[in-house]
């Protein structure tokens, strides 16, 4: 009835404001009073919303919520997999499309029964994502994406078949079918075109779930960069705050990775930050954003320590303070895979291993392909080092399994591992012909900031080796190249440290990388919501649930109907209050 369809949007619009008590007494009023699983749908998504947002990400409780509610809808799922269950679903789906072939899911009709569509979004939005972001059971995760699929080849198929599509995909990525899982995640987005792109659609989930886990191997990452920027406008077009904010973190790591300019990221990153604060971004998101800047800061300018995160952007044992739980735990792997990459750039070996070992439990189940890499890569150049340097056989294992990893990704058709391991692979066993080969690779696709490093590293080898004219020649390289990405502080440091070779050094023309970077920040998307805010919803609501309260056409929680002209639209489990005035 009216009372609850109000109840639920001070609960949504409370939990969108952050005031998660709010949002939590509204869940409570409904659960109390509504009696049937539609009333009580949408303050459900609430809670799961609550659970697994704020300070503690809390994913794996959201999952197991989310299992609790799927049974109210009959869905049950066994506690464990037993051997054989996951061939049975496999074989359950493919009798049921026409060919045994996921894309017949293009030919097949739309859901329309909403009980049908809360199940699906359950299935996929919530216990499938979840359980992707707590980094259980993989084979779990794949058995929920298939149990959805085989739901969906049954009643029909709506956005969230889209996404679990794209999740079968990046299964099939995971298990080394690349080629397959590039067309299956392109069918996903082909298929989510025949969908509105509306307020809540999912059309920016999809975009970037089959960016994160599949295009970013299977296609190169300066190619991705414009999927990460069309998934954040999408998401502002629709109302996905959240979701924007999170594309922008993305886009920036590809744009890291790449190894274009600093300047430019720096420069959006301020405005993207500036454009997100006010939807009001979750603490863990908001943090990534500070972690980037002062990355960044600590490559462009001279700062007293370069691979500790304090400065003007963020203090790191402030930010990290105020989190708990997953919220803390993700912040704090974010922290030290920058820290380490910082350490490696500015030759801080013995903090190396204190990262090293802190990021030890995070080498695995990162679903997000390019932050891995990053950080992995990280992880084997710093592991590589200290395996020369102090001869612990656990280093140089955990340099190895990442090489062998790499190795098979390369196989399998990953096109921006190559780079990576040939750069492996003359940090593992060092000569001149193992750094010019990863130092040409890395060359050709613009990896400047990879380039740079390999160049310095070979020099501190000629310096080893006594070979005073090749260690010239390449830190002389480094320099150039460490200011052409716009690391000027790293460039200083530099000549601090090797000031005699630097200043007999000739090379001082100016680096071309293949990659220029640019600004792409643009307020267009963000200016059509310049006049929505959340207080005046939240008023609008709490306003028009106490009319409705005190009138005569008021709806208790027992009987009656209530006033059509003070009714919302309640569309995804977003609400749009309709002005009773109009």
């Amino acid at each position: 009835d009216l009372s609850l369809q109000l109840y639920s949007a001070v609960a949504k619009v409370a939990f969108e404001l952050g005031e998660k008590e709010e949002a939590m007494d509204a869940v409570t009023e409904v659960q109390e009073h509504a009696k049937t699983l539609e009333d009580r749908f949408y303050v459900q998504c609430v809670l799961l919303g609550c659970i697994t947002t704020g300070k503690d990400r809390n994913y794996a409780a959201g999952a197991q919520k989310a299992l609790e509610i799927l049974k109210e809808y009959g869905i049950k799922f066994p506690s464990k997999l037993l051997p054989g269950q996951m061939f049975i679903e496999n074989q359950k789906l493919l009798r049921k499309l026409p060919g045994g072939n996921l894309s017949a899911f293009l030919d097949l009709p739309e859901m329309t029964d909403n009980k049908s569509l809360h199940i699906m979004r359950l299935l996929v939005e919530y216990l499938e994502f979840f359980i992707t972001m707590s980094h259980r059971d993989k084979q779990k995760r794949c058995y929920y994406v298939v149990r959805a699929l085989n739901y969906s080849a049954e009643h029909g198929i709506c956005e969230h078949t889209c996404s679990a599509i794209v999740g079968w995909a990046s299964q099939l990525r995971e298990n080394g079918h690349f080629k397959e899982a590039d067309e299956y995640a392109e069918m996903g987005l082909k298929m989510n075109e025949r969908f509105p792109r509306s307020v809540g659609s999912l059309h920016s989930r999809v975009i970037g779930l089959a960016t994160a886990g599949v295009f970013s191997a299977t296609r190169p990452l300066n190619k991705c960069l414009d999927l990460w920027l069309d998934a954040h406008h999408v998401a502002l077009r629709t109302g996905n705050t959240e979701t924007a904010a999170g594309c922008i973190l993305a886009y920036s790591f590809s744009y890291l990775a790449v190894g274009l300019p600093l300047g430019s990221l720096k420069s959006d990153l301020t405005l993207y930050e500036k454009e997100s604060r006010q939807f009001r971004m979750p603490d863990t998101v908001a943090a990534n954003f500070r972690i980037f800047q002062q990355f960044i800061v600590n490559l462009q300018e001279d700062v007293q320590r370069p691979a500790v995160l304090k400065g003007n952007a963020m203090d790191e044992d402030q930010l990290l303070g105020a989190l708990d739980g997953n919220g803390h735990r993700m912040t704090m792997r974010d922290i030290y895979s920058f820290r380490l990459l910082l350490a490696c750039i500015y030759g801080y070996w013995d903090m190396a291993e204190m990262l090293l070992e802190s990021l030890e439990p995070f080498l695995d189940n990162d679903h997000h392909l390019v932050r891995a890499s990053l950080r992995r890569t990280s992880m084997a150049l710093a592991a590589f080092r200290l395996a020369r340097t102090k001869g612990k056989k656990k280093h140089r294992t955990m340099g190895k399994k990442i090489m062998k990893d790499l190795e098979k990704d390369l196989r399998h058709g990953n096109v921006n591992a190559h780079p990576l391991y040939l750069m492996l692979q003359a940090e593992e066993s060092p000569s001149k012909e193992k750094y010019d080969q990863g130092i040409r690779a890395c060359a050709r696709l613009g990896l400047i900031h990879y380039e740079a490093y390999l160049c310095e590293r070979a020099g501190e080898f000629f310096l080893e080796q006594k070979d005073d004219g090749w260690s010239e020649y390449y830190m002389g390289q480094a320099f150039v190249l460490w200011e052409d990405w716009g690391a000027r502080g790293k460039a200083n440091k530099m000549k601090e440290v090797h000031p005699e070779l630097l200043k007999s050094s000739n090379l001082r023309e100016k680096a071309k990388s293949a990659l220029k970077g640019r600004t792409r920040y643009s307020s267009e998307h963000a200016d059509m919501l310049k006049d929505f805010t959340w207080e005046r919803l939240i008023s609008v609501s709490t306003s028009s649930l106490k009319v409705t309260a005190g009138s005569d056409t008021s709806t208790d929680f027992s009987s009656g109907t209530g006033s059509e002209r003070n009714r919302g639209v309640m569309a995804n489990g977003i609400f749009t209050m309709v002005d009773p005035t109009n």
